[in-house]
């Protein structure tokens, strides 16, 4: 990999030509970064928006009941009819799923 002062340096060498094609890299590269901390903005909203729907969920189960429900859910996968409604959990780091 190049260090940046020398990518820096080549790039002050370069013809316009080539100069305009390292800017248009470099505006698709800043556009793709855009859209990605855009996407993970949306991923938070989404997560946050499940967490205060479901903040007072087990409110009122006891600590067996609940464990007997978690059980329960879990004794069982049941595939979404969509699955896309859930491919943006795919973006999200294993610690955070």
């Amino acid at each position: 990999m190049i260090d940046l002062q020398t990518l820096l340096d080549t790039i002050e060498q370069l013809p316009s030509e080539a100069l305009e094609t390292v800017s248009q890299v470099v505006d698709r590269r800043k556009q793709a970064l855009v859209e990605e901390q855009a996407g993970r903005q949306d991923i938070e909203a989404r997560i946050a928006a499940l967490h205060a729907a479901t903040a007072h969920f087990w409110e009122g189960f006891s600590d067996a009941e609940i464990d007997e429900i978690t059980a329960d859910m879990n004794r069982e996968y049941i595939k979404p009819e969509d699955p896309t409604l859930f491919a943006w959990l795919d973006d999200l780091p294993e610690d955070e799923r």
